[in-house]
């Protein structure tokens, strides 16, 4: 039983070390249901999670399992800390060569000043070229789409507790498996879009450290710019998958039963478990 507790949909979880931590909970879904809380958590990386937080997640969102949408490089750099009680499941959305189209990867200091410079050459005056250039690889090349599916088949599996995904900002890779979970228990279109988009409160304080960073090697007001678009999300890209996902499978329904094997019943078991 959910506790009689008024909770906001998607309400960001407070934690000491983490900024874009999320539980679903609360999101109606279709035929007036809601998604239960501390079930599906969102987040961006684990690596400063504090012992503060591990109890957080543990003791009041009961966290069981956590999927690390990251690549091996990335949890070789900045590697979650374990946590009593928690399986971990490495499931890499992107291989290492694919890595070169997001920029959540992170680097020595050196270079990855030099990469996100480089990166907000190419955005500042055009936004929706990282969408255009990250977003269709995500649902359209075998090896992303077949680590989606297998996220599915955790969160499926899952019979207690709660499951919580990251990626390293949590925008991109969790920002697409997220809408297709969304859009998986029947969530309205605009619901999934408004929760993508909370990533732009939640990384508000990052971002301005990032530009602060840069500003120490430009005062391009251009490239700041691009700074600030690059940790951020944009309505337009999460819009480039859905076109996606239409032109090439024939709409989200069709995505989703073709390529993430949630024929009706499975889908139904996977509402069943996590709506009310």
């Amino acid at each position: 039983m959910e506790k009689n507790e008024k909770r906001i949909p998607g309400g960001k979880i407070e934690l000491e070390g983490v900024l874009n931590t999320r539980d679903l909970g609360g999101y109606y879904a279709g035929g007036g249901r809601r998604i239960r809380s501390r079930r599906l958590i969102r987040s961006g990386t684990l690596a400063d999670l504090t012992s503060h937080d591990m109890t957080v997640l543990t003791k009041d969102y009961g966290l069981r399992t956590i999927v690390d949408f990251r690549t091996a490089g990335e949890i070789a750099e900045h590697p979650d800390p374990p946590i009593l009680g928690v399986t971990s499941i490495h499931n890499a959305i992107l291989t290492n060569a694919q890595m070169g189209i997001t920029h959540e990867g992170e680097e020595n200091p050196t270079k990855f000043i030099e990469r996100m410079i480089d990166f907000a050459r190419e955005v500042a005056d055009n936004p929706q070229v990282f969408g255009e250039k990250t977003y269709p690889v995500l649902v359209t090349d075998p090896h992303p789409v077949a680590q989606y599916k297998n996220f599915f088949s955790i969160l499926l599996n899952q019979e207690e507790g709660s499951v919580l995904w990251h990626c390293t900002v949590g925008k991109d890779r969790v920002g697409i498996g997220t809408a297709l979970l969304l859009s998986a228990l029947d969530v309205d279109r605009s619901t999934i879009i408004e929760d993508y988009l909370l990533t732009n409160t939640f990384v508000e304080s990052k971002t301005k450290q990032l530009v602060n960073l840069i500003k120490k090697e430009t005062d391009d007001e251009k490239l700041l710019k691009g700074v600030r678009i690059l940790n951020g999300v944009e309505e337009s890209y999460i819009q480039t998958a859905f076109d996606t996902i239409d032109k090439t499978y024939g709409g989200m329904n069709a995505f989703l039963e073709e390529k993430m094997g949630l024929t009706p019943d499975v889908r139904k078991k996977l509402q069943d478990k996590y709506l009310i």
